[in-house]
């Protein structure tokens, strides 16, 4: 059983002492993911990704060897050592297993539930009758959780 209230006063040990971040890498995702449906469509949400670019940036204010991994955001970058743009929630989770170990990794990106199962090449013309099959994404936080080093 976890106990939530020890896990709280780690984590706030942890980012209480700045000079603890120096020179640890730390890892953060942060955005939407979009899934494509055709050449002109996708699913997505709303995540601005403000979060996980204030986290990023704080991170890399302390000292911290600052990786962040976005989908697509109206929000300029915030400074950090390593930059990676990516769509889809494939791509994130690629990117994601590239950049691994960390000291610490952060998962605030809003990583769509499902992907479309079989993209179309070609614009979906309006007359036609679409049924979008739909299949899981893979849930990042929970492959690193069970698979992390």
């Amino acid at each position: 059983m976890i106990n939530i209230k020890m896990v709280e006063k780690k984590i706030k040990d942890f980012f209480e002492n700045k000079e603890k971040l120096i020179g640890k890498q730390i890892l953060v995702t942060a955005g939407p993911t979009f899934e494509h449906i055709d050449s002109v469509r996708y699913i997505s949400n709303f995540s601005s990704g403000k979060q996980g670019y204030e986290i990023a940036e704080s991170a890399n204010l302390f000292g911290a060897k600052t990786i962040l991994i976005t989908g697509p955001t109206k929000e300029s970058p915030p400074e950090v050592n390593k930059l990676i743009k990516v769509e889809t929630a494939d791509e994130m989770f690629k990117a994601t297993q590239n950049n691994l170990p960390s000291d610490v990794a952060i998962f605030s990106a809003a990583v769509a539930d499902f992907k479309i199962k079989q993209e179309k090449k070609e614009k979906i013309k309006k007359e036609d009758y679409i049924n979008l099959n739909l299949e899981k994404n893979i849930d990042i936080l929970n492959y690193v959780s069970n698979h992390n080093s």
